[in-house]
């Protein structure tokens, strides 16, 4: 089990209902916080976007439904219970076998068009801790998640993905190894992993793939799935179903795993009646931003032989700061302070005033109609641009930082539904909290390359990052020679002195000044704000 912190500072006051002791658990559960009291705020402990949806399957479990929108916008305990309604309304999705083809959505459709060396060789892994646990345990546990989840049987074939019934599906390739007496154990399973990782057959199937590893003082597990079929969300679903089966099977139950929300076939198809009610309105927002991607491209190349990579890691305090104390800074959320040193960052490097910045969103937002996702594994990703400024200015950097992200129709739904043909040159991901969880996509054991080294998309660098164990890591990568060693070190360099920036700038607090994106009048100019601001304070 995680350890449970204890991050509230506000005066305890206990829950007075039934409602308010739910959210208090699931608060507790989601967030790591031993005791939570019915004002502690959801984003003050650390919440974000991934964890609301995590809340949702929580509360669920305790009886009640919730949205995203309800935990993001009450913010509080005792706001947010009064958004609990009985679960017993709640609409019921098929718990039995779902089957048939997927219809194309943005991500999928995108995949096909990067036309990749090795599309077969484009996964996510994780590993996990198996001590004690026998291998025909493991290898039914995973076989009940591949029933249980249905794309996890999914195949692509003609640019498409194709959910096949239990009987014709594989579910997984399952592979057992023992290097107990290997002298480098970690270089023998890295390269065992980078092998199984490039033998997927996406007609076939299956697109998942176990292997375990005995190493002596421990069992370790690597569990790779296509990418067509999995996201970072989906890992935290996978993770604890995969534990949850383990226990049932060697206490001789019966696998039952929490009900199943929407089939992502029924997903692609609500996400694609979506794309063609999009309005005129939001077409012309993303032509708006397509004239703005070519200012905020990286100014000029730094060409070397091969293109680099670097990993960017923050200090403990410093994550802390950022993940309780964004609030503080005109109200904004990590990853929007994230994003503003991302562009301080690149224009001290390259001098230029505006970053485009492609973000790669959860996907698993409120459409045109309701739809529950929280339980769903699948691709669910979707992708949109933004420009920001780069600048020196810490209140400057974060306003326009989160008023531009929150300016953002619809959390960028609609953008891959849009006629764009320019994209920017840095694509940013951040997955979320990933401390306490028992699986992890770095560790003492590498999964190998997830990755095809001679695949390439069209992203010339990503920042891919995420918290673990306390401490926020990000990947910067180039994909092309254009961008060298030399620059993605000077990325991470600045990457890490501008956060440090923000950072404190969080921790002293006193700017609880609303901007543009807290008001509904979204006319008003900042000067106008100012005015505003200081009436009312």
């Amino acid at each position: 089990m995680p350890e449970i912190g204890t991050r509230n500072v506000r005066e305890y006051e206990a829950p007075r209902n039934e409602e308010e002791e739910a959210v208090c658990k699931a608060f507790s559960e989601i967030l790591n916080v031993e005791k939570v009291g019915i004002k502690d705020g959801f984003f003050e402990l650390g919440g974000d976007s991934i964890k609301a949806i995590r809340m949702i399957s929580a509360l669920r479990n305790a009886g009640y439904a919730v949205t995203v929108k309800d935990i993001m916008t009450g913010r509080t305990v005792e706001k947010i219970a009064l958004s609990l309604v009985s679960g017993t309304g709640e609409k019921k999705y098929e718990q039995g076998e779902v089957t048939g083809r997927v219809e194309p959505t943005p991500i999928i459709k995108d995949f096909g068009e990067w036309k990749l060396s090795k599309p077969e060789h484009f996964n996510q892994a994780m590993m996990f801790t198996v001590d004690g646990t026998d291998n025909n345990i493991i290898h039914q546990a995973v076989e009940e998640l591949a029933k249980h989840h249905d794309v996890l049987r999914a195949v692509y074939r003609n640019n498409g993905l194709e959910i096949l019934p239990i009987r014709d599906s594989k579910l997984c390739d399952f592979y057992e190894f023992d290097y107990s007496s290997e002298n480098d154990k970690h270089t023998a399973v890295a390269d065992k992993c980078t092998e199984i990782q490039g033998s997927i057959d996406l007609i076939n199937g299956p697109l998942v793939k176990i292997a375990v590893f005995e190493l002596g003082d421990t069992k370790q597990m690597m569990f790779c799935i296509h990418h067509l079929a999995v996201d970072g969300v989906s890992w935290r679903i996978l993770g604890e179903d995969f534990y949850t089966a383990v226990r049932q099977i060697k206490a001789g139950e019966k696998v039952s795993l929490p009900e199943k929300t929407a089939s992502f076939i029924e997903w692609s198809r609500k996400l694609n009646e979506y794309g063609a009610k999009l309005t005129d309105k939001e077409r012309d927002y993303w032509k708006k931003v397509e004239a703005e991607i070519a200012e905020g491209g990286i100014h000029g190349e730094y060409p070397e032989e091969k293109p680099g990579a670097a990993v960017m890691k923050l200090s403990k305090e410093i994550t802390e700061n950022l993940l309780t104390k964004s609030l503080n800074a005109y109200g904004a959320k990590i990853d929007e302070i994230l994003i503003a040193g991302l562009a301080r960052a690149v224009g001290r490097i390259t001098g230029q005033k505006k970053l485009a910045i492609k973000l790669e969103g959860h996907g698993r937002e409120e459409i045109h109609e309701p739809i529950s996702t929280d339980r769903t594994v699948g691709w669910f990703t979707n992708v949109y641009a933004v420009c920001v400024e780069c600048t020196e200015d810490d209140d400057a950097a974060v306003i326009n930082a989160k008023d531009t992200i929150r300016g953002v129709p619809e959390k960028g739904m609609g953008y891959g539904f849009a006629v764009h043909e320019a994209t920017p040159d840095i694509c940013f991901n951040y997955l979320g909290d990933f401390s306490g969880s028992s699986t992890s996509y770095t560790g003492e054991y590498s999964t190998g390359d997830i990755c095809s080294r001679e695949n390439r998309t069209d992203d010339k660098i990503t920042v891919n990052g995420q918290i673990r164990e306390g401490e926020l890591e990000f990947l910067i990568m180039s994909q092309y020679k254009e961008y060298g060693q030399g620059f993605i070190e000077k990325i991470k360099d600045e990457f890490t002195k501008a956060m440090t920036e923000l950072s404190e700038f969080c921790a002293t607090g006193g700017k609880d000044k609303r901007t543009r994106s807290d008001l509904r009048d979204k006319d008003l100019d900042n000067e106008e704000l100012d005015i505003l601001n200081t009436m009312f304070s």
